[in-house]
């Protein structure tokens, strides 16, 4: 009975490892933010010179980033309207396309069609094996240097 008992115990110490693991799992990520590309006043925690020219330099190169992304971003809202129009435009092209299939197809044209160009695919098919069969032959005659 004893047995059964240190048993439990230990069976609820393993499950409540396993939480406690992922607890700490859970805060540590919360704690380890992620660093950005604007965060240069302090990097790696330690003080800086303000008047080095590194870090004059790091900061010059980090407002540029920042002028870079904000044009790079006035940019992408210049030219939504022109992207929204060509969407727009081929979004009715589709429908126009879409609209004449589905009239071919209650008309019953696609059967039609379909068969043609199963008959010109078998008629070609035929075709292209008696090319091969007389380059064969023109092959083994003799008359033509053998390319097979």
């Amino acid at each position: 009975m004893w047995n059964l008992v240190i048993e439990g115990s230990q069976a609820q110490l393993i499950v409540q490892g396993l939480g406690l693991a992922k607890l700490m799992e859970s805060l540590e990520v919360k704690e380890k933010k992620k660093m950005t590309d604007h965060s240069t006043l302090f990097p790696g925690g330690n003080g800086h010179v303000l008047t080095n020219s590194d870090f004059i330099k790091a900061m010059e190169d980090q407002w540029q980033m920042q002028v870079d992304e904000e044009e790079g971003w006035r940019q992408r809202q210049a030219a939504r309207p022109e992207m929204r129009e060509e969407k727009g435009k081929l979004n009715d092209q589709s429908q126009q396309i879409k609209q004449v299939h589905q009239r071919a197809w209650t008309m019953g044209m696609w059967n039609v069609s379909y068969s043609k160009l199963e008959s010109q695919r078998r008629n070609s098919q035929v075709v292209q094996v008696a090319q091969m069969t007389s380059e064969i032959d023109t092959c083994f005659s003799g008359n033509i240097e053998p390319r097979c």
